[in-house]
């Protein structure tokens, strides 16, 4: 009898029972407080979501773990919990077809912050006119829902979004779990999961230590080579003054040359015309002739 009434005990009493606690156990809200639609939607929004209406919505997977513990050990019978931060971002592919209104997330009103909640529920189905419309779009691989409530699966696989990832993994599997029993299943793939980021953070972090140290021995070098190459452009520049003065200096001597070369060309005839001179006189004169003549000169 205590099992039956367990069984039969929902997510009113659970809610009533975590309530009191909520911020403390970090629970941001419920689906039911945080949206809200107009009474013209009402029955599709109803029929779409009524096994999450009452889903507690937290920041994070940690939250969820410790939140799902804590239901645990209080024995509460049944809860659905929604990570804010692990809902996937996806765009649906608007068929068209008569009798097609949009997808259901548009007829529903929230704050900014919950967009990715209303997106989770409803973004993907969607609100036609009748009932027919809606299972044309079910054929057409399509989650759809009709004003009055009539809500459809898909019945094909049409349409998938693959994130290909663990958290979209256990999104899954929290969706799929109607006790808490169930949905504790997945503490330990969330904790081998967060073992694991962790574990590739530390690798990062390493990694990013030794580029890090990599980056100053090559700032280092960098210095050490701005350095070389300011003294060597100094040198250049030392050695590039020096070759245009030599060749100033060169051309200046040139010219120098150009305008001593015909007194040099009268100099050199004026010697080779005493040489001769002197010849005549040292064969036409005696030394002691000679030397008279000198002093005379």
């Amino acid at each position: 009898k205590i099992k039956l009434v367990k069984d039969v005990m929902h997510e009113d009493y659970t809610i009533s029972q975590l309530k009191g606690d909520a911020k403390k156990l970090g629970i941001v809200g419920f689906v039911y407080e945080i949206l809200s639609w107009s009474k013209q939607y009402e029955r599709a929004v109803l029929a779409a979501c009524s096994d999450w209406i009452k889903a507690a919505i937290v920041p994070d997977f940690e939250t969820l773990v410790s939140l799902a513990q804590v239901v645990r050990n209080k024995k509460l019978p049944k809860l659905k919990i929604i990570p804010l931060n692990a809902i996937p971002e996806f765009q649906m592919n608007m068929p068209k077809m008569s009798g097609l209104l949009g997808v259901l997330s548009d007829y529903v009103q929230y704050d900014s912050e919950y967009r990715p909640i209303a997106k989770f529920l409803f973004g993907n189905i969607m609100l036609t006119q009748t009932g027919n419309d809606a299972h044309e779009l079910s054929k057409a691989g399509y989650k759809a829902v009709s004003i009055n409530g009539e809500f459809f699966e898909s019945k094909t696989n049409a349409v998938t979004i693959d994130i290909n990832s663990k958290i979209s993994k256990l999104t899954k599997i929290i969706s799929q779990s109607s006790t808490v029993d169930g949905l504790l299943q997945t503490i330990t793939l969330l904790r081998n999961h967060v073992q694991k980021k962790k574990s590739n953070l530390k690798k990062i972090e390493q990694k990013l230590r030794y580029l890090m140290k990599q980056l100053q021995v090559s700032e280092t070098e960098l210095g050490n080579t701005s350095h070389s190459n300011s003294t060597l452009q100094s040198q250049i520049h030392a050695k590039v003054n020096l070759s245009n003065n030599f060749s100033q200096r060169i051309s200046e001597l040139r010219v120098q040359e150009e305008r001593l070369s015909p007194k040099i060309i009268q100099i050199s005839s004026s010697i080779e015309s005493l040489e001769q001179r002197i010849k005549l006189v040292k064969e036409n004169y005696s030394y002691a002739e000679q030397v008279t003549i000198s002093n005379k000169i």
